[in-house]
């Protein structure tokens, strides 16, 4: 198996994801649980252990997933890991994402979401991350204390970045964002409030 979409399967839980990694192994690039709620860090683990090849995942909305596993996960597959969506993950902190910006080298796209535990400390400062990162569509959304300092990081250490999405952060705003001096990159799509800029 290559690819596997079981999103929205509320019966789909840790033993089958599992069971699914270690069969698939190095074959598995690109996995959808979306909404699979019974889906926890057992089931990042073995997709650590078993699928290093594998470049996207979707966990959004499996709210049993914790930093641990995410920290297993951007190492194991600092290699290959291109897309992750993980919206609506309640557990995850500054310390997923700062796990997964510092080691996942081909990372384009990344969806937090909803994500109300992500501050301005999940992303450092200027060039911190030791590589030019890839990184070209952002979505924190929703992510109610992220604050115009931590939008200024993203745009300084993320020079591919091609679309940010801040809607619903109450502290980012078009307004607060243009008072603080930022400056988005010309080629740079923002989503402040379902308008893009």
């Amino acid at each position: 198996i290559k690819t596997l979409d079981i999103s929205k399967c509320n019966k789909v839980s840790d033993p089958g994801v599992c069971k699914i990694a270690e069969v698939s192994s190095s074959c598995l690039v690109s996995i959808k649980l979306l909404d699979c709620s019974n889906v926890g860090d057992k089931s990042i683990y073995s997709l650590a252990k078993f699928c290093r090849s594998l470049e996207t995942l979707v966990i959004g909305g499996c709210r049993n997933i914790s930093d641990a596993s995410i920290q297993a996960l951007a190492l194991a597959c600092s290699s290959s890991l291109r897309s992750l969506r993980m919206d609506w993950c309640l557990k995850i902190t500054d310390t997923s994402l700062q796990s997964l910006l510092s080691n996942c080298k081909l990372l384009v796209a990344i969806d937090v979401g909803c994500c109300d535990q992500i501050t301005d400390d999940a992303f450092l400062d200027g060039e911190g991350y030791g590589f030019q990162s890839e990184l070209r569509v952002l979505k924190i959304s929703s992510c109610v204390r992220l604050t115009v300092a931590g939008v200024s990081r993203v745009i300084e250490s993320f020079k591919a970045l091609e679309y940010l999405d801040v809607r619903s952060c109450p502290q980012v705003t078009k307004d607060s964002c243009e008072q603080a001096g930022v400056q988005f990159p010309a080629g740079c799509k923002v989503n402040f409030d379902g308008n893009l800029l």
